[in-house]
């Protein structure tokens, strides 16, 4: 028998997948709530953890997540010059 047909997890929605990630600590936020990150972080009044409780989500999850829009950015930056 092969790893995937004994794992739990391949009936989960994707979805599903990554909110159970996110309340163990892995993963970054996507969509509307990775947008709403960047925009508070970048008005320069919330930190992490404002935005985390705000969002209802870790703050790790925040901070990966603005890394990842920051290092995007760098190599944006990088490409127009």
């Amino acid at each position: 028998m092969n790893a995937r047909a004994q794992s739990p997890l391949v009936d989960i929605p994707e979805a599903e997948l990554r909110r159970i990630l996110m309340r163990l600590g892995g993963g970054w936020l996507t969509g509307s709530s990775a947008m709403a990150a960047v925009v508070l972080w970048a008005s320069g009044k919330f930190d992490t953890n404002d935005i985390a409780h705000v969002l209802a989500v870790r703050e790790d999850a925040v901070c990966r997540t603005l890394a990842m829009a920051r290092d995007g950015a760098r190599q944006d930056a990088r490409a127009e010059g």
